[in-house]
């Protein structure tokens, strides 16, 4: 597979709004989805190729830990941890 997109999130912990930075842009169009660490998703954003960042509403998320996983349309898939407070 591709190498995976770079992402970066702030902040972190989180309380209702995490940014999502693609430093090197999205080249395809990609979906993120973040995971509880028991493999359930539990959130899902299509994001347009082009973009720099994304904002994703996490205010309704338990406090907890999760994993954010992007997968771009080439099979590309970049993840980082993040806590929700």
């Amino acid at each position: 597979a591709p190498a995976g997109p770079v992402i970066s999130i702030s902040p972190n912990p989180a309380t209702d709004v995490l940014k999502v930075f693609f430093p090197n842009k999205l080249v395809a169009d990609a979906r993120v989805q973040v995971f509880n660490l028991r493999g359930q998703m539990v959130l899902e954003k299509q994001v347009p190729g082009g973009l720099e960042a994304c904002t994703l509403d996490v205010s309704m998320l338990p406090a907890a830990a999760y994993l954010l996983k992007i997968s771009e349309k080439d099979g590309a898939t970049g993840q980082a941890f993040f806590v929700k407070i």
